[in-house]
C-alpha cells in the first residue's frame, strides 16, 4: 500500500491501496474498501457518506470532478473540494474537469448514457448505449449500429455507422 505524508515526512494516512491527490491539501484515499476524503491541513477525514469507489480523470486541468460510488452501486459527483455536485442517482459516471459529465441510468440490466451539467440539467439526453467525449467537447454517441457526433447542445454533427476502429 501507499502511506500520505506531510512535509516533516510524518505518516497521515497508512497503507492506502490509492492516494488520488485534488489540491494541495485535499487527498481521495481508497484504504480496506472506502474512500474518504483526507485534508492535510486539518487532518480530517470525510467518508462521502459512505463512498466505496471513485473515478477521477487522468488529469485536472481546472478542477476536478469526481464520481463517487455508495455502498448501494450509484454515483454522485463532487468537486475536488470534496462539496456534493450531484447527489448519488446515476448506475455510471465519468469525471472529468469541465461543466459537464457522461452518465448511465439504469434501463433494466443495461445503461443509457447522457451528458449532464454540473447543475444536473440534461444536455444529451438519455438515450444512447454508449458515449465517449472527443477532444472540443464533441461525443460520440453510440445508438445501435450508428455513431452520432454531438456538441453540447446536443446538435448533430455527423453520422456514420458505428464500428470498432470508431
Amino acid at each position: 500500500g501507499f502511506d500520505l505524508l506531510d512535509q516533516e515526512g510524518n505518516v497521515l494516512v497508512k497503507h492506502a491501496s490509492v492516494i488520488q491527490r485534488l489540491t494541495d491539501t485535499v487527498f481521495i484515499i481508497q484504504k480496506e474498501g472506502n474512500v474518504t476524503l483526507f485534508n492535510v491541513n486539518s487532518k480530517l477525514e470525510n467518508n462521502l457518506n459512505g463512498a466505496i469507489d471513485f473515478k477521477a480523470p487522468d488529469y485536472f486541468y481546472r478542477g476536478a470532478i469526481v464520481g463517487i460510488k455508495n455502498k448501494k452501486d450509484i454515483w454522485g459527483a463532487i468537486n475536488e473540494n470534496g462539496d456534493w455536485i450531484i447527489k448519488p442517482q446515476y448506475c455510471d459516471i465519468v469525471g472529468n474537469d469541465e461543466n459537464y459529465l457522461i452518465v448511465g441510468k439504469c434501463d433494466g440490466v443495461s445503461f443509457k448514457y447522457g451528458v449532464v451539467d454540473l447543475g444536473n440539467n440534461i444536455l444529451i439526453p438519455f438515450e444512447y448505449d454508449a458515449i465517449e467525449e472527443e477532444y472540443g467537447a464533441e461525443f460520440k454517441c453510440v445508438l445501435g449500429n450508428k455513431l452520432y457526433t454531438k456538441n453540447l447542445s446536443n446538435e448533430v454533427l455527423k453520422v456514420e455507422n458505428a464500428t470498432d476502429e470508431n
